[in-house]
């Protein structure tokens, strides 16, 4: 069984009605609505892994997967209403974010 890349795009205000771009190792993999979580098959090795909308994005998360391992990253954003028009400007790198959750306790 390959390994998976599991990306968990939690609901938020801002960008409610706009799919996120799931992009491993530069290439575009598929796309997330809100609330939607999608796997995606990765061969086992060094990835890195980001989310982006427009001209927004995510820094690169790197991950490393062994066979049959599952690797959860969990995209949200990070303006808000009032700061999406300064982030999608000056801070086009940090607008979204992704991060690792696989190793978060249940709960």
């Amino acid at each position: 069984m390959p390994a998976q890349i599991v990306v968990v795009r939690r609901i938020g205000k801002v960008d409610r009605f706009r799919s996120y771009r799931v992009i491993v190792d530069g290439e575009r993999v598929g796309t997330l609505r809100p609330g939607e979580e999608k796997t995606f098959a990765a061969a086992p090795g060094h990835h890195e892994v980001e989310v982006a909308v427009d001209w927004g994005r995510s820094p690169a998360v790197s991950v490393d997967v062994k066979p049959d391992d599952i690797v959860r990253l969990e995209c949200t954003s990070q303006a808000s209403v009032s700061t999406a028009v300064f982030r999608s400007f000056f801070r086009r790198r940090e607008y979204l974010r992704l991060r690792r959750i696989d190793d978060d306790p249940p709960g």
